[in-house]
């Protein structure tokens, strides 16, 4: 369980990491013998399982890293949907009456919810068969997990009989300009931007991934690999930077230069908020999407997508801490179960002021816990004068974070009393409610910090006092509206 002394330990951080450590070595080891007893199925291509029985054997894949869980998630979900065909295929064997079968259902879901939605969607509307489809994806699926395994896992040089093709992913960087190659994320630059990689320019990575001379006519794609040292150095850590656009890699410096020091504020404001940041994040990709703040993968741990185009520089510390809260949170999810999903849109939520499920409400108060921490910590820091030798907060910076502060505050608080319904209606699984009511145990204890700024912000700033005492007001008529009594 979470608690004060613990939520920012760096051991307690690497005691539940080695859940997932633990979860990993299972799995690769499950795989492995599957795959020794000569595992077959005819919804996979012979070529992908003897390519997949020959590189499952790599010393590469023995330690849990990032990459690894990331290629494992895209296995799983490769059997899960070989499983549904598999039951799709029964059913019709014993010619059910059902019109459309609960594993076609969830094999729609699968695909609509997956990053090939679209693909899924214009082969179902050409075919109308749910499983012509999906073979067809399974394909794409099969390339994306042999050429993530050559690109970014490969110790030796394993043999491509046939190309590969691979999907870019923009939360590890990629872009029709570049990829970075492996943990260490190497820099492979293609001097054409393309909407997909041509296969020649792979092929010329993959083979120099593994350390061989290719000769590559002059009118193809070069694409020489070189070290990457745009990182962050926190004591003996490295926070990697991974532009993912033009003007991005402009930047580079400045945006170093920016998360540089917001995570010296926040270590010197609370260093167990620094060490907890260390623990869950290890890359940021800054991404320039109008409208989009933050955002991370459960499948990609330590992955950050922060936009730091549009946001100040309060809001980039924020933001850096909010994503490492998601990471934290799946770190828990990655090895157990705390919520119990539905799509039942009952508990308002006044960060999105609208419905939501409960998954929606359980992520949103454990990853803002980190925000009022933050500007909890961070405004009695600022109050001190023990920030004033590293940045000089603006007026409107300092009035900035206390209502941040109290925003936070009163935005969690009004959340208890639905994840305690969550609870009591079978939402929220024991350990989910222990490692929830620990949180609120934490906010509690900031209960007079909060009483006193906001007072102070009313003095100061009655413009924003008023906002926030509005916030108050609409948060008790939706309490009063949103009453949950069965």
């Amino acid at each position: 369980m979470i608690t004060a002394k613990n939520i920012c330990s760096s051991k307690f951080h690497k005691d539940i990491k080695a859940n997932v450590v633990a979860n990993y070595k299972d799995l690769i080891q499950d795989i492995r013998e599957d795959m020794a007893q000569g595992f077959e199925t005819e919804h996979l291509s012979k070529e992908f399982l003897q390519g997949l029985a020959k590189i499952i054997k790599d010393p590469a894949l023995n330690n849990y890293t990032s990459f690894n869980f990331y290629w494992t998630t895209l296995l799983e979900n490769l059997i899960y949907v070989v499983q549904l065909h598999d039951e799709i295929q029964e059913a019709e064997e014993d010619e059910s009456d059902f019109e459309f079968s609960e594993s076609e259902d969830e094999l729609f879901n699968f695909w609509n919810d997956s990053e090939m939605a679209q693909s899924f969607l214009e082969m179902l509307d050409e075919s109308n068969n749910i499983i012509e489809a999906s073979s067809n994806l399974l394909t794409i699926l099969e390339n994306q997990i042999l050429s993530f395994y050559y690109l970014h896992i490969a110790s030796t040089h394993h043999e491509l009989k046939d190309v590969i093709l691979y999907n870019v992913i923009p939360e590890i960087g990629d872009s029709p300009e570049r990829m970075y190659i492996g943990e260490q994320h190497r820099i492979a630059d293609f001097p054409e931007p393309s909407d997909i990689y041509p296969s020649i320019a792979l092929k010329s990575v993959f083979e120099q991934r593994q350390g061989f001379e290719v000769e590559i006519n002059t009118d193809l794609y070069e694409v020489p690999i070189r070290e990457n040292h745009d990182y962050i150095t926190v004591g003996e850590h490295r926070i990697f930077l991974l532009p993912i656009c033009e003007e991005g890699r402009k930047r580079e410096i400045e945006f170093k230069e920016k998360i540089g020091l917001a995570l010296k504020l926040i270590g010197d404001s609370n260093p167990g908020l620094l060490d907890t940041f260390m623990s869950f994040t290890h890359s940021i990709v800054p991404v320039n999407e109008p409208g989009i703040v933050s955002f991370s993968m459960q499948s990609l741990p330590g992955f950050s997508s922060i936009n730091m185009f549009e946001r100040d520089f309060v809001d980039l510390m924020d933001d850096l801490l909010h994503e490492n809260g998601h990471h934290y949170l799946n770190t828990f999810l990655n090895y157990t179960e705390l919520i119990f999903e539905d799509d039942e849109k009952i508990y308002y939520s006044p960060w999105r002021r609208a419905l939501r499920p409960i998954r929606g409400i359980y992520h949103a108060v454990f990853t803002f816990y980190w925000a009022l921490n933050l500007f909890h910590e961070l405004d009695a820091a600022i109050t001190t004068g023990k920030l004033d030798a590293f940045y000089k907060f603006t007026k409107e910076e300092k009035l900035k974070v206390k209502r941040r502060a109290v925003e936070e505050y009163y935005m969690l608080t009004y959340c208890a009393l639905d994840l305690e319904h969550a609870f009591e209606n079978g939402k929220v699984s024991p350990e989910g409610n222990n490692l929830i009511l620990s949180i609120y145990n934490l906010i509690e204890q900031m209960k007079d910090g909060i009483t006193a700024i906001h007072k102070t912000l009313l003095e100061q700033d009655p413009e924003s006092g008023k906002e926030i005492n509005e916030l108050v007001e609409t948060l008790k008529e939706k309490r009063a509206h949103y009453s949950l009594n069965d």
